[in-house]
């Protein structure tokens, strides 16, 4: 039974254990309140960090923003760049290699 209770609160037995039934008593007693007292810390932990209904918009707001900048962004380089390959394409043949470097060179931003 002892070794089951020091398992299960994952205290776990070393060299020092107790003898007598009281000692074995008291660990297990104190086993479960260091369980309980560090499962009450994870829960308050939890509450702490967990953000408000109101924070919550705000953050998905940001959040919508600044992907929408990031969206315009890459649409306006999208945009140059294909006006950038069509002037290229135009010239002559012989240039046909300098649109492929060019297309290589263009870089979007990644979310």
């Amino acid at each position: 039974m002892w070794n089951v209770v020091i398992t299960l609160t994952t205290v776990g037995y070393g060299d020092y254990f107790p003898q007598t039934n009281a000692g074995r008593f008291i660990g297990i007693i104190t086993a479960f309140w260091g369980v309980f007292f560090v499962s009450l810390f994870v829960v308050a932990l939890t509450n702490t960090l967990d953000l408000e209904e109101s924070e919550l918009r705000a953050f998905i707001l940001l959040r919508r923003l600044f992907t929408r900048k990031i969206l315009r962004e890459n649409a306006c380089k999208m945009i140059q760049s294909r006006y950038v390959i069509r002037c290229e394409e135009k010239k002559e043949p012989s240039s046909q290699d300098r649109v492929k470097i060019r297309q290589n060179e263009l870089l979007y931003k990644k979310y």
